[in-house]
């Protein structure tokens, strides 16, 4: 499915921990996350400590990079 969130529902609704943890075997092959952890985040999503929607990463924040950081960084590197 090309929508995730679509994806995440269908798990949670339609499929088994076992099903789950088998599609991740067979998309993923050697790579998947393993059966302990695909479990995990069954059982926490199933109890809907998840939510189906995406999250927010973390990354750079908006204000690290600014006009005075960018001269400082050409200042050190002179």
């Amino acid at each position: 499915m090309a929508d995730f969130h679509e994806y995440r529902v269908a798990v949670k609704v339609f499929f088994s921990g076992t099903e789950t943890f088998e599609m991740s075997k067979s998309a993923h092959k050697n790579n998947g996350m393993g059966k302990p952890q695909v479990f995990e985040r069954f059982n926490r999503s199933k109890n809907s400590a998840m939510s189906n929607d995406d999250k927010t990463h973390s990354s750079r924040s908006p204000t690290s990079l600014t006009h005075e950081n960018v001269e400082k960084i050409h200042e050190i590197i002179k």
